[in-house]
């Protein structure tokens, strides 16, 4: 039996089709597959020479907001996301996943996420299924500036602190985690835990020179852990089929940013997916609520202050390939 493939998608809030020319040729190549994925049997018969059945897959979604953990990627704008998945009889999977992120959210950037994953899936899809994996988000070229300390300068007689000089440093929003999930119908558990320096960008670099008082930020450069390295996120679900083509999904999940525990976060989400001839829907109730409060405020250039954590009604539009 061929397993679902669950995809977590991105979407372009600010449309641009420059974007287009950041992408390497592999993930063209791999956004090509998926375009022609309506030639799958044909082509999973090739890819059978090699052992084994495959099966390729796409999916094309508009959406009112693009959402991962409670959080929104697109400073609460709509937009568009594109999926690729692949399958292997043996369990193995991989999926890429391109999107559009907001430009003052993700600074410096080409209004781009790339994420791939992939790992192996194994156990029974009517019972008891497990899986491992692996996934990495690349956003090219956006990095947020910052500092990695200070030079001071202090008064030769009293020792009084005369001027304070930030050393300029910048951190790239890249991150790295493994995870692992277990699923038994309509429950999951999904754990995912941090390898990058730091969790999308929240860093030492980025979070001490921010800090309002200079004495505090000083404070903030002497810790010894300036990384958030560790950080995990655990997501509990229960998605219970109404009838054949109608799923009601409740959703909590926590994040720890390792080092930096007012970047943590509750998020929920109850969600209902209805699927409609070719097309599939989903209206969603969304949101997220930082330890500190704005703590992932964006600051647009007019200086309006945008929360993505804020609950929200989501509407996606999806169509499978």
């Amino acid at each position: 039996m061929t397993l679902s493939i669950s995809t977590h998608w991105k979407v372009l809030s600010r449309p641009n089709l420059d974007w287009l020319k950041c992408l390497s040729p592999k993930i063209f190549c791999a956004i090509l597959m998926a375009a022609q994925a309506s030639e799958g049997t044909a082509l999973a018969q090739d890819l059978s020479e090699y052992g084994g059945s495959f099966s390729l897959g796409g999916r094309i979604e508009v959406t009112t907001d693009s959402r991962e953990r409670g959080i929104s990627n697109t400073a609460n704008q709509p937009g568009a996301r594109l999926v690729g998945e692949m399958l292997h009889s043996s369990g193995v999977f991989a999926e890429i996943e391109l999107t559009g992120v907001d430009i003052d959210q993700y600074p410096s950037g080409q209004g781009l996420r790339a994420q791939l994953n992939g790992g192996y899936r194994f156990g029974s899809p009517e019972g008891w299924l497990f899986e491992l994996g692996a996934q990495h988000s690349q956003f090219p070229g956006a990095s947020q500036s910052g500092g990695q300390g200070y030079t001071l300068v202090t008064d030769e007689m009293s020792g009084d602190l005369i001027d304070a000089k930030l050393i300029p440093a910048s951190v790239s929003f890249n991150t790295t985690e493994v995870f692992a999930g277990i699923h038994n119908g309509p429950f999951s558990v999904k754990y995912f835990y941090t390898l990058s320096p730091a969790f999308f960008g929240i860093s030492g670099t980025i979070v001490c020179p921010a800090l309002p008082d200079l004495q505090d930020s000083i404070s903030c450069f002497q810790r010894d852990a300036q990384h958030s390295r560790g950080s995990d996120y655990v997501e509990l679900e229960y998605a219970p089929r109404l009838s054949k083509s109608t799923t009601m999904i409740f959703r909590l999940g926590y994040q720890r940013v390792r080092n930096w525990e007012d970047f943590n976060t509750r998020n929920f989400a109850v969600e209902l997916r209805q699927k409609w001839r070719s097309l599939d829907l989903a209206l969603a109730l969304t949101g997220a609520r930082s330890q500190r409060s704005g703590a992932y405020d964006i600051k647009r250039s007019d200086n309006r202050i945008i929360d993505p954590t804020k609950t929200t009604l989501v509407f996606t539009a999806g169509y499978a390939f």
